[in-house]
């Protein structure tokens, strides 16, 4: 049997603190019995019995959460390592972990976590230290191990100091923007890991300390401006801003077009955000300032095109593929008056990640230059030729251990060069999103889990994994085998591209007539039956029948929808043409038609 993890709440969601921004107090609170009290010790030997019956000797995960744990009582932890001790007939790896909020600690808990080995930990509210604090010296060089600290009381980070701060979308995703391109690194293409956590990829958990940063995060951050530079002629004419944002952004804005050394705009940069980050500690002031939506516009495009043209040069000088992360070794220290800074720095890439070039696809580029890079990213390493997958990364053999965990795995297993399903599906979809269907169509139909041989991924194909061992693990019988089976973000990246490959990137659009309905879907052959009849269930409800019988795929581009015709229960409507107009889009959103059929033909 694989090994096993359980989750215990000993306290349900009892509490002994209520903050506000706690989501399973609000989860507690909404249900029929917020909190179903302490467990009784008969229900924690039944847990313990079940879990090592179903490990039969193989590694058990006991992990204590909450609400608050420790208000179960010493009592009942004692006694609940007792019976995982008597229990364990078969001798299991047993490991232990709790989280707490660490408000009940005292010499006995740390006793008990001490004699049995816990994995301790402590979720406190933290705030991210000014730059100059953040470093310290060791034995390796100068490395970034302080990052975060315990968040002084009575901050307010949305309120006023009049009262609870009133925002938009817009001056959200504003601040947002500001915020993490003052988070910029040296290369001014990728955002700094400045509260000691990597991002996405986790088990890169030692890159803060080396400085680390991400391109792929400098890729996302570009997503946002133009996301709102595209959609500047809805904004009203003036938008409303804190003072403190307005101010940051302005300042950012003023920073990019000074000639300046990059090394000092780096440091101008973190100086900028540190300060909005003390003026706002407690609490906006409350003062808005007004700036109009072509003001908005250019500071946007300001910040914009100066991280597009770093992104593309590191892009280029990493062989035409995106970087994913860089580290920095401090050549020279700078003495300053609240720590040490870096002086001179000498940045390094890791070897190439697949996150890297699926983050860039989503940015705007020309089709052609996608085309090209996932072109090279078929060429690389990040191929697994013997599977016909994608993996994480390539080889990390001459990358520090510092780096994190994942320099610890085996190759090919894990979280190091083993095909990660979730980043490979964001792959697929970005493939999908930049209209590459011939790249789509054959890796889609060639990497995706049900399309795999059950005997090569060692379990049913209709269900998901987090990963499969790659060809590079010295394991051969394990070569492509799919390992921790649940749901995950692979699931979500799956769903979507299934809604777009079925009904299009918006179906649903705008034009002078109002809301209008138009289906584009994109199914390789292997998907499109010989009839060319294929049916989906659009937003849930509504069943689409696709009639094709005269082709072999529907490549957008390729073919076109010919006409609708709508079953609503009392009849028929016919639509000409691949436009659904506002009457019937609406119903059809709404879910108030029984059946769509569709007519499609070669072009």
């Amino acid at each position: 049997m694989p090994p096993i993890s359980i989750m215990i709440k000993p306290a349900s969601s009892t509490c002994n603190m209520r903050c506000k921004y706690c989501f399973y107090n609000d989860v507690a609170k909404n249900r029929e019995t917020p909190s179903h009290g302490a467990m009784s010790l008969q229900t924690a030997e039944t847990v313990v019995k079940k879990a090592f019956a179903y490990a039969d000797g193989n590694p058990v995960w006991f992990n204590f959460q909450g609400g608050e744990p420790l208000l179960a009582g010493k009592a009942f932890f004692r006694a609940t390592l007792n019976l995982i001790s008597r229990a364990n007939i078969k001798n299991s790896p047993v490991f232990l972990g709790i989280q707490t909020n660490g408000t009940l600690i005292d010499d006995e808990w740390c006793e008990i976590f001490k004699t049995n080995d816990f994995l301790v930990g402590l979720s406190l509210d933290a705030s991210v230290r000014p730059q100059p604090e953040r470093f310290c010296m060791t034995e390796n060089g100068l490395r970034q191990y302080h990052c975060v600290q315990a968040q002084m009381p009575g901050r307010k980070w949305t309120q006023t100091r009049d009262g609870t701060a009133v925002s938009n979308l817009a001056e959200k995703l504003i601040l947002l923007c500001a915020v993490k391109y003052a988070t910029l690194d040296l290369s001014g293409a990728a955002i700094e890991m400045e509260g000691g956590k990597p991002g996405w990829y986790d088990a890169m958990n030692g890159l803060p300390g080396l400085l680390g940063s991400s391109a792929a995060d400098g890729c996302e951050l570009l997503r946002i401006l133009d996301f709102l530079l595209e959609r500047k002629r809805i904004f009203p004419d003036q938008i409303e801003v804190y003072e403190e944002i307005a101010n940051l952004l302005k300042s950012l804005c003023s920073l990019e077009k000074a000639h300046k050394a990059a090394y000092e705009k780096w440091v101008e940069r973190n100086r900028l955000r540190d300060r909005y980050r003390a003026q706002v500690q407690n609490g906006f002031s409350g003062r808005r300032t007004a700036l109009r939506a072509e003001e908005t516009a250019n500071i946007l495009n300001c910040l914009a095109a100066s991280l597009r043209q770093s992104i593309a040069r590191e892009t280029e000088e990493n062989g035409g593929i995106c970087p994913t992360y860089f580290y920095y070794e401090a050549e020279s220290i700078r003495p300053v008056k609240s720590g040490i800074l870096p002086g001179k720095m000498r940045k390094s890439a890791l070897p190439l990640f697949l996150e890297g070039p699926t983050r860039w696809m989503r940015t705007r580029q020309t089709e052609a230059a996608k085309r090209s890079v996932a072109d090279k990213v078929r060429d690389s390493a990040l191929l697994d030729r013997s599977l016909n997958m994608y993996k994480l990364n390539e080889s990390l053999e001459n990358v520090s251990f510092e780096v994190g965990r994942t320099r610890a795995f085996p190759r090919g297993w894990l979280e190091n060069e083993s095909i990660w399903v979730h980043m490979e599906y964001k792959y697929l979809l970005a493939l999908l999103a930049c209209g590459n269907y011939d790249r789509f169509f054959t890796d889609f139909t060639a990497m995706v889990i049900p399309f795999l041989s059950p005997e090569t991924y060692g379990r049913s194909t209709l269900e998901n994994s987090s990963f499969l061992v790659s060809s590079i693990n010295s394991d051969s019988a394990s070569h492509g085998r799919g390992f921790v089976s649940r749901l995950s973000g692979s699931t979500a990246e799956f769903i979507s591209i299934w809604n777009w490959m079925l009904f299009g990137k918006a179906p649903f659009g705008l034009d002078d007539d109002g809301l209008y309905l138009s289906l584009c879907p994109a199914i390789p052959a292997r998907l499109l039956p010989e009839d060319g009849k294929l049916m989906g269930t659009f937003l849930g409800k509504v069943p689409v029948v696709y009639h094709a019988a005269n082709l072999e795929e529907l490549r957008p581009g390729a073919y076109r929808i010919t006409g609708y015709q709508i079953y609503d229960g009392t009849g028929t409507a016919f639509i000409a043409g691949s436009k659904v107009p506002a009457e019937w889009a609406k119903q059809i959103r709404n879910g108030g038609v029984l059946r769509l059929e569709v007519s499609v033909e070669p072009i």
